[in-house]
C-alpha cells in the first residue's frame, strides 16, 4: 500500500499543472452539485421550520362581515367540526388595493390587521423596525423591502377600492417588515398589512362598515385534514360571499408552502443540471487523462512491471491518485458552496420574501462526495485496466510493435497544399482517440453553454413562453364583479369596451381528486379563447359535463392518462371524470385541472362564475384601461392587472438566469482553457523529438505553433457543432425533465439559431486562439538540448 501512494504522490508532484486543471473542473463541479442538493433539502425544509416558529394554522380564511348573520352559522359549523382542533378569529379590514412593487403597479387583494404601539402582531415576525417614532405606521411584507426596493421611514401609497367608498388612495409611513407564511407575499391570492393602532382605526372609519372582516385561522387534526378542510369550507364561504358579494380568500399550508417555493425549485433544477452536464465533462477529463497518462508514462509502467509490481498494483496508483484529487476538489468544492449560498439565498428571499437560515446539510454534502467519488472512481478504473494487457518489453519499446500498417491518409510528397496544414491533418488523424475525447468535451462544454444561453434568452428577452409555463393562462387583467349578476354585466361592459380583444369567464375553484389529493380546478366555458398553446400538451380540453383535463404531474402521480376517469370531489360531493387530456404549468406544482363551468356544477350546484379574464389588443395600455373601466363600472369588485403582476415579478428569475449565463461563460472558457492544456502539453511531451527534428530542418517556431493549432480546431469544431446540435434537438426534452417535478412537463422554449450560431463559433475561435496559446511551449524545444540529452 505504501508503493501506491507512494507513486500516486509522485504522479501527482510530476504533472502539477495537469492535476491542477483536473482538481479544478472537480471543484466547480461539486461546488454546483452540493449548490444544488443543499437548495433542494433545506429550503423547504426551512420554509417549515418557519411555520413551527410563527405558529402558522393549517387553514386560513379571510372575509368581510358586511352581514355578519351570513358567517354566524359557517363558524359554527367549522368550530364543531371533529377535524377541527382550533379556531382563531383575527379582526381585519379586506379590499381591493392597487400599489407599486419594483418597477410595476401591482393589483390584488389586500388585508390590514392591527399591530399595538409596542410592536407586536398578531401572526408572523418583524423582521427590521425602525428606531424612530413614526405618527402613521405600516409594516410591510419582508419581499417588499427584499424584492421590492422600499425601506423603513419611506411613505407608501395604496389605492384601495371599495364599493361604498370608491376608489381613494392612502398613505403611511414605513415602519419595519414583517415575514409570514401566508401574507406576507405577493405570490398568492391577497397581502397583508400591518397597520398601527391610530392608522388602523382612521382607515376603518375611512372604508365604512363594507370592507370591516376578519380572518380565521385553523388547526386542523393533521395534516390529511388540511386540504378537506379548506376544500369543504372553502366552497361554502365562496357561496355565501360570492352571493352576497363580499371579498374571500382561502389558502392552508401545503398550497401557500408550493407556492412560495416554487422559484426555490425552479433554481434548483437549473443548478443540478448544469452540475450534471460538469460532472460529465469532468468523468470524460478523467478518461483522457489516465489514457494519456499511460501513453506517457508508458516505459516507466514498463520498468516498474520488469522491476516486479503488479497490474494490479499500478491500476491502484492511477486510482489513488484521482481519488485523493477529486476527494480534495470535491471537499473545497462543498465548502464553498456555503460560501455561496448567501447569494443565492438573497435572490431567492427577492422573489419570496422567506429568510432562509441556511444549515449545514449532511445529506447534501454525502450524496454530492459519494457520487463525484464513485463516478471517478470507476471511471479511473476502467480507463487504467488496459495496463493488465501491456506487456513490460512492449511498454520498455515506447508501445511500438515492430510494424505499423496504418494508411498514410496524407503523403507529403503527393499531398496538395500547405506543407503546415498537411502536417496538421497527419496530426489529426493519427491521435484518432484522443480527437474523440477532446471532442466530446467540446460537445458536453458547447452543450452547457447552449443550456445556459437558451435558458437566458427565454427568460430575459423572449419571455412569453416562459410565463406561460410558470403561470398557465396569463391574461391582461383579472377582474372580480360583485355577483353572478353583476359579473354578466362586467362581461358585456368589458366586451364592448375600445381596446378589448376578448374576454371570459376563468374561476379557480379548490377541489380534491381521488378523495386524498387536492388540486386546483380552472373553471371556463370556452376553451378556444385560451391564448396558451402550451397549456395542454396531450390529448384535447374538455367539452361535456362529465369530462376533465388533468394536470400531467398529478395524473403520474395518481397513475392516470387520456381516457381514464378520475373522481373529483367539491366539499362532500363527488363525481367520476372523464380524462380528456393533460395539462402543465408550475401553478400549484402541477397539481390542478380543468373543466366547463357546467361540469363542475355537478359537484357544486350552487356555482356561478364572477372572475373575468380580460385579454386587450395592447398589454401596455391595461393601467390606463383598467383605471378606465374601474370609473365607469359599479360591478367591478376587484380588479389585477396580472400582465405586469407577473412581468414584474419575473425579475428574480432573471436575476438568477443572468448569473447562471455569466458563471457558465466563465466555466466554458476555463474548462476549455484547461483541457486543451491537459491535451498539448501530454502532446508536446510525447512530440517533443519529433518537433527538434522538425526545427533542425528549418521550421520555424510559428509554423510549428500554427500547424499544432490548426490540428485541434477540426475537432474543437466539430465538437462545438455538435453540442450545438445536441441543444437544438435535446434541450427542451432536458428541460423537460428538470422542471417535470414541478409541473412543467413538455417545455417548449424558443431555439434561437443565431444565438447557437454564435455560441458553436465563438467556442471555435476561442479553442483555436487557446491551442495556439498553450502551443507556444514548442519555442522552448531546441535541436541542441536534445542533443545534449
Amino acid at each position: 500500500m505504501r508503493k501506491i501512494v507512494s507513486l500516486a504522490f509522485a504522479n501527482i508532484r510530476k504533472n502539477k499543472g495537469q492535476s491542477l486543471s483536473f482538481f479544478i473542473i472537480i471543484f466547480v463541479s461539486a461546488l454546483f452539485l452540493s449548490l444544488g442538493l443543499v437548495t433542494m433539502f433545506e429550503y423547504t425544509e426551512n420554509f417549515d421550520k418557519k411555520a413551527l416558529q410563527q405558529e402558522a394554522p393549517d387553514v386560513m380564511f379571510a372575509v368581510q362581515e358586511d352581514r355578519e348573520e351570513l358567517l354566524t352559522s359557517f363558524e359554527k359549523e367549522m368550530a364543531s367540526d371533529k377535524r377541527v382542533i382550533s379556531l382563531a378569529k383575527i379582526p381585519a379590514l379586506l379590499a381591493a388595493g392597487e400599489f407599486y412593487y419594483g418597477n410595476g403597479l401591482n393589483s390584488r387583494n389586500a388585508v390590514f390587521f392591527e399591530a399595538s404601539d409596542d410592536g407586536s402582531i398578531p401572526f408572523g415576525a418583524i423582521m427590521e423596525k425602525t428606531d424612530k417614532e413614526v405618527e402613521d405606521p405600516i409594516y410591510l411584507p419582508y419581499l417588499f423591502k427584499m424584492g421590492g426596493g422600499y425601506s423603513t421611514g419611506e411613505p407608501f401609497h395604496i389605492t384601495l377600492v371599495t364599493a361604498g367608498m370608491g376608489k381613494k388612495e392612502f398613505s403611511f409611513t414605513i415602519a419595519g417588515f414583517y415575514e409570514d407564511i401566508y401574507f406576507s407575499t405577493i405570490n398568492s391570492t391577497i397581502t397583508g398589512f400591518l397597520l398601527g393602532e391610530r392608522p388602523y382605526r382612521m382607515l376603518k372609519e375611512a372604508l365604512g362598515s363594507g370592507p370591516a372582516g376578519c380572518v380565521y385561522a385553523v388547526e386542523a387534526a393533521g395534516p390529511d385534514d388540511n386540504e378537506r378542510v379548506s376544500s369543504v369550507y372553502g366552497t361554502k364561504l365562496g357561496n355565501i360571499c360570492n352571493g352576497a358579494g363580499l371579498m374571500w380568500d382561502s389558502n392552508h399550508y401545503a398550497s401557500v408552502k408550493s407556492a412560495r417555493t416554487v422559484t426555490s425549485s425552479i433554481g434548483t433544477s437549473i443548478i443540478v443540471g448544469f452540475s450534471v452536464l460538469l460532472l460529465l465533462i469532468a468523468l470524460v477529463v478523467v478518461n483522457f487523462r489516465i489514457k494519456n497518462s499511460v501513453e506517457e508514462e508508458i516505459r516507466n509502467i514498463g520498468a516498474l512491471k520488469a522491476l516486479g509490481y503488479t497490474s494490479s498494483q499500478l491500476i491502484g496508483t492511477f486510482l489513488m491518485q484521482f481519488t485523493v484529487l477529486s476527494l480534495a476538489g470535491g471537499l473545497l468544492g462543498i465548502l464553498c458552496s456555503y460560501g455561496v449560498l448567501p447569494a443565492l439565498s438573497l435572490m431567492y428571499a427577492m422573489q419570496t420574501g422567506i429568510v432562509w437560515e441556511q444549515s449545514f446539510s449532511g445529506a447534501a454534502f454525502v450524496l454530492t462526495l459519494a457520487l463525484t467519488e464513485v463516478l471517478v472512481c470507476f471511471v479511473a478504473f476502467t480507463s487504467s485496466v488496459r495496463i493488465r494487457k501491456l506487456p513490460p518489453i512492449a511498454a520498455l519499446r515506447t508501445g511500438l510493435q515492430t510494424h505499423s500498417f496504418r494508411k498514410n491518409y496524407f503523403p507529403l510528397d503527393k499531398g496538395r497544399g500547405p506543407l503546415i496544414v498537411i502536417m496538421a491533418a497527419k496530426q489529426l488523424v493519427r491521435s484518432i482517440k484522443q480527437n474523440i475525447l477532446i471532442g466530446l468535451i467540446v460537445t458536453g462544454v458547447t452543450f452547457a453553454a447552449v443550456f445556459a444561453g437558451v435558458l437566458y434568452y427565454n427568460i430575459n428577452i423572449e419571455k412569453d413562453i416562459f410565463i406561460q409555463m410558470v403561470a398557465g393562462e396569463t391574461p391582461h387583467l383579472q377582474l372580480e364583479a360583485g355577483g353572478p349578476e353583476a359579473a354578466e354585466r362586467l362581461l358585456e361592459h368589458v366586451r364592448e369596451k375600445e381596446g378589448t380583444d376578448k374576454a371570459f369567464y376563468f374561476s379557480t375553484e379548490v377541489v380534491t381528486c381521488e378523495q386524498n389529493y387536492e388540486a386546483y380546478g380552472y373553471i371556463l366555458n370556452d376553451f378556444d379563447m385560451i391564448d396558451n398553446t402550451n397549456w395542454l400538451y396531450q390529448g384535447r380540453f374538455p367539452r361535456y359535463d362529465n369530462e376533465t383535463a388533468l394536470g400531467g404531474l398529478l395524473a403520474e402521480i395518481l397513475d392516470k392518462k387520456p381516457g381514464d376517469t378520475i373522481t373529483v370531489t367539491q366539499g362532500d360531493v363527488s363525481r367520476d371524470y372523464l380524462i380528456t387530456g393533460l395539462i402543465q404549468g408550475s401553478n400549484y406544482m402541477g397539481h390542478d385541472l380543468c373543466m366547463t363551468s357546467e361540469a363542475y356544477q355537478r359537484i357544486n350546484e350552487g356555482f356561478s362564475p364572477t372572475m373575468i379574464n380580460a385579454y386587450l389588443k395592447d398589454r401596455i395600455k391595461a393601467g390606463e384601461f383598467l383605471e378606465e373601466l374601474m370609473d365607469s363600472s359599479a360591478d367591478l369588485l376587484n380588479a389585477v392587472n396580472a400582465d405586469e403582476m407577473i412581468r414584474s415579478s419575473m425579475s428574480s428569475y432573471q436575476d438568477i438566469v443572468a448569473v447562471l449565463a455569466v458563471v457558465v461563460s466563465l466555466v466554458t472558457a476555463v474548462i476549455i482553457i484547461l483541457v486543451l492544456y491537459l491535451v498539448i502539453k501530454t502532446l508536446l511531451v510525447r512530440k517533443k523529438q519529433e518537433l527538434g527534428i522538425q526545427k533542425a530542418l528549418g521550421y520555424t517556431t510559428g509554423e510549428l505553433v500554427l500547424q499544432n493549432a490548426l490540428a485541434f480546431l477540426p475537432v474543437v469544431l466539430i465538437g462545438a457543432l455538435l453540442g450545438g446540435w445536441g441543444g437544438c434537438v435535446g434541450l427542451n426534452p432536458f428541460f423537460s425533465l428538470l422542471f417535470s417535478g414541478i409541473g412543467m412537463m413538455k417545455v417548449g422554449f424558443v431555439i434561437c439559431m443565431p444565438l447557437i450560431i454564435g455560441i458553436c463559433a465563438f467556442i471555435a475561435a476561442f479553442g483555436f486562439a487557446v491551442a495556439a496559446i498553450v502551443s507556444l511551449r514548442i519555442k522552448k524545444i531546441s535541436p541542441y538540448s536534445l542533443i545534449s540529452e
